[in-house]
């Protein structure tokens, strides 16, 4: 079964994730007098170099800016290259290309409108996926940041490749300086940007690009308040048919100094044709922090478990936990360790409020399972009740609707945009004009077999 989150603008929802980016201007990366500091190693030398942009030049019709560096010994202070030209920069339409000096060809070195599994090909070798975008904040300005995940491999043989990540952050680069994309290392040595200066302020530091990104200024929304409802969908793998539940949460109960509510299920009463709410007894749903927890009770030991956690950031991990019902001793077992994928801040297209909510996109420790958790909704796979695997054996479910009262927060497979799976992994979308890369950015000649390609700046997967 397909699972699909509607979401407002599918452009807009990863190249400038909503209600964080939206509104807001490019921040261009070049301008006369900006400087990076880096620091770079090789061997038993290390040098202090000194990127700045001085002067520009009209190529083609475009504007270009000059590039300019500095590189000392830092040990005997010798200057190795004062004030020397190093090459052009061009930036236009969100993309950075350099060429450098004594040279005719250009080499792009950032393509700030990629998308969340888009691809790029900085060097013959290698392969950049970006894997989320968000903001980080400094000093009051935010900058969108990509998180990019690199595959090396060396000299171009397949097997054994390098993996590693990295970030590109608008108006600054990446961590390893103005003119290496890779995030991975420089030729010859190590090489670190130590910070970026634009009119005589630093603007960004080294430090920054790991900040805990996703800041927000909307309050956030929780998942225990009044009035919600939420509506799911459970499918059998040996039936066509369908079950339907609808739940809410009701009767608040402290436990372990953590807010819980009841969840109670609309069923038809003993004897009558008429629906009431029946409490359910094995679980209730608490929350505190961003945090969403689950109780089980009932014979399930009164276990306590996180299932959702909207504080996570990129690369952060969440672990559920249960007990076995027969299990004397109670103890307890790993059920599923959900790692963070991708954040974004979201606007629906289904919601009645548009507001901007904070979607943290997760798989399980094994790749096995995806989900979405959705601030003040919940899973978009299980609702309120992370299971982190089938609810029940040989059965699937997904969530079709969560509403407050008669506004709907979220409504499955309604709007003007989808995002399909909740998957980062490759899509099946191979068009037949456009031309076709391998991992390594070769042309292809021919009609590629099966396999894993390239192409318009997408990873794109033939079966």
């Amino acid at each position: 079964m397909k699972l699909r989150i509607i979401l407002i603008s599918l452009l807009a929802t990863f190249v400038c994730p909503l209600g964080m980016h939206a509104d807001e201007a490019y921040r261009p990366m070049l301008k006369d007098g900006k400087v990076w500091n880096c620091y770079y190693s090789s061997g038993p030398y290390n040098f202090w170099m000194v990127y700045y942009i001085s002067g520009d030049s009209i190529v083609d019709g475009d504007r270009c800016f000059k590039m300019y560096l500095t590189m000392t010994e830092m040990e005997t202070g010798t200057n190795l290259a004062k004030d020397g030209y190093y090459g052009l920069l061009l930036e236009k339409d969100g993309k950075v290309n350099y060429r450098q000096k004594g040279q005719n060809s250009w080499r792009m070195l950032y393509d700030f409108n990629l998308k969340v599994d888009d691809v790029t090909v900085p060097g013959k070798y290698q392969s950049l996926t970006v894997k989320a975008i968000d903001s980080v904040y400094v000093a009051g300005r935010s900058f969108r940041r990509m998180t990019l995940q690199s595959v090396e491999y060396y000299y171009g043989f397949e097997y054994d490749p390098i993996v590693y990540n990295g970030y590109w952050v608008e108006g600054v680069g990446s961590p390893r300086g103005p003119l290496e994309p890779n995030n991975c290392y420089t030729p010859g040595g190590s090489k670190q940007l130590i910070s970026c200066y634009e009119d005589g302020e630093c603007i960004f530091a080294d430090k920054d690009f790991w900040k805990k990104g996703g800041e927000k200024t909307e309050a956030y929304k929780p998942i225990l308040q009044e009035g919600l409802t939420w509506k799911m969908e459970y499918q059998k793998d040996s039936s066509p048919e369908s079950s339907y539940e609808t739940l809410v949460l009701i009767n608040s109960l402290p436990i372990e100094d953590i807010p819980f509510k009841r969840v109670y299920i609309r069923e038809k009463a003993d004897g009558s044709d008429e629906y009431i709410w029946m409490p359910q007894y094995e679980y209730s749903i608490g929350e505190k922090d961003g945090r969403v927890y689950r109780y089980c009770f009932k014979g399930w030991h009164n276990h306590c478990t996180p299932i959702m956690d909207f504080s996570l950031s990129v690369g952060d991990s969440l672990v559920v936990t249960y007990v076995l019902p027969d299990d004397e001793e109670g103890r307890i077992h790993e059920l599923q360790t959900y790692k963070v994928v991708a954040v974004s801040d979201t606007v629906i297209d289904s919601s009645a409020d548009k507001l901007p909510r904070r979607c943290v996109y997760v798989e399980g420790k094994y790749g096995d399972e995806k989900d979405c958790w959705v601030e003040g909704i919940g899973s978009l796979k299980y609702g309120i009740n992370v299971r982190g695997g089938k609810e029940y054996s040989g059965t699937s479910q997904v969530l079709l609707s969560c509403t407050q009262g008669d506004k709907p927060l979220y409504i499955r497979n309604q709007g003007t945009n989808e995002i399909e799976d909740l998957s980062v992994e490759p899509k099946s979308d191979f068009a037949k004009d456009a031309p076709v890369f391998d991992l390594q950015g070769r042309l292809l000649q021919g009609k590629p077999g099966r396999g894993v390609y390239i192409q318009n700046g997408r990873k794109v997967v033939i079966k």
